[in-house]
């Protein structure tokens, strides 16, 4: 179908069609709103209270506008809002839409999990619980004792749920390269201090330049696989797979365990890119010194950053090895943070 096509639209499959003659370009953010409502999606503007709504994000720049607000129950919620880019093409709206609404039909306690959509101040907002302790890289600051070695596996449990649930199955793969160009952002960790991956879909947003605008910063090296690295004249020919994924899987655990960004040994990106044409890898931390958990979990991260795509292992083996290796039997039954700090400290 053409890009400036009208079509007509039903649900399909993983897929999100509207339900009569429309086009794409032409679609008010009140059109998504009510299509997205059509296909399953919640309708949560009655259940949000106007007064509990603050007057300016909380949060401003990235992918879009963060906002707090509560439920009329009193609950406090995080409300997204979506900014549009002036020119837009039909295909990056559709586009757009499905992706909300594969958002919205994901279930898993390591994903930020979408309640809802609501029609907030005349924009599209996506709705979901307001994560009290923020984000990953900010509560590893507070609290630098934590044993973290179970929220990678809890991460890694995310993303494998990602690349293996058929609702995702039939779309542009999770690029979590741009998930991870930061813990601050995207990594959140809930009240029961579990870590929920959030703004999965960011990543397939942006790469088709549509509802979110861009800050400026883009795919960090730092977690990008070496074949997403062509020149200019590669880049529309550059595919991000699950292997791609895994590689900045790999990168991210070495950050949630380190606390540092990837290649921290250099401060500038110039240092990074000299450092990959050269084939290295991030220098092993004195975190991860010699031991026998830590050389299991290092060795990993470096099958996760083989050069070649192929040998890389698949996030459900990441999972498994980080399972059977670092979550050993001494360390069962004592909760999500680990063996040295509980849930009563904070």
């Amino acid at each position: 179908m053409p890009n400036n096509a009208h079509s007509t639209l039903s649900a399909s499959g993983t897929g999100l069609r509207p339900k009569a003659t429309v086009s794409y370009a032409n679609l008010s953010n009140k059109d998504m709103f009510q299509l997205l409502f059509e296909h399953g999606c919640k309708d949560l503007s009655s259940q949000i209270h106007p007064a509990g709504c603050s007057e300016y994000p909380v949060i401003g720049g990235g992918y879009g506008d963060i906002y707090k607000g509560k439920t009329q129950d009193g609950t406090d919620v995080a409300i997204k809002v979506l900014r549009r880019s002036s020119s837009l093409d039909p295909k990056s709206v559709k586009h757009a839409m499905r992706e909300v609404h594969r958002w919205s039909k994901a279930r898993h306690p390591n994903i930020h999990e979408l309640m809802g959509v609501i029609d907030f101040r005349g924009q599209l907002g996506m709705v979901s619980l307001w994560m009290e302790h923020g984000d990953l890289r900010s509560f590893i600051l507070k609290n630098p004792g934590v044993d973290r070695y179970p929220w990678c596996i809890q991460v890694a449990a995310g993303v494998s749920y990602l690349h293996t649930n058929d609702m995702f199955l039939a779309t542009t793969l999770v690029e979590l390269s741009a998930l991870c160009l930061g813990l601050q952002m995207n990594i959140l960790v809930s009240k029961d201090i579990t870590v929920r991956i959030s703004d999965f879909d960011c990543s397939i947003i942006s790469d088709s330049s549509l509802l979110f605008s861009a800050t400026g910063q883009a795919t960090s090296l730092r977690y990008a696989a070496p074949e997403l690295m062509g020149s200019s004249d590669d880049e529309a020919g550059v595919e991000k797979t699950r292997q791609s994924d895994v590689y900045a899987l790999g990168m991210t655990l070495l950050e949630i365990v380190t606390g540092a960004p990837p290649y921290s040994e250099y401060r500038f990106d110039f240092g990074v890119l000299n450092a990959l044409a050269r084939g290295n890898f991030p220098k092993r931390p004195p975190a991860l010194s010699e031991e026998n958990r830590k050389d299991a979990f290092w060795n990993l991260l470096v099958r996760c950053w083989n050069p070649d795509r192929a040998a890389r292992p698949s996030a459900q083996r990441v999972l498994t090895r980080l399972q059977v290796e670092t979550d050993p039997p001494e360390f069962k039954d004592v909760g999500p943070v680990g063996k040295y700090m509980s849930l009563e400290m904070f």
